[in-house]
């Protein structure tokens, strides 16, 4: 019960806005697969155009 109480606000938010982080946590985990795949970047330049790039995982 203490849960509940401490997350309804943010619950009731979701069905009156409709409103989530899925685009963020999409992004995240994009670049979070490019970090690992990384092994063979020499600079960070490389790795930033990597993430910046669309499509490229």
């Amino acid at each position: 019960m203490v849960m509940f109480n401490n997350w309804q606000q943010k619950v009731s938010n979701f069905f009156t806005d409709r409103m989530t982080n899925a685009g963020m946590e999409g992004t995240n985990n994009h670049i979070r697969s490019i970090i690992r795949r990384a092994f063979g970047y020499v600079d960070f330049a490389a790795l930033r155009l990597r993430v910046l790039t669309p499509n490229s995982a």
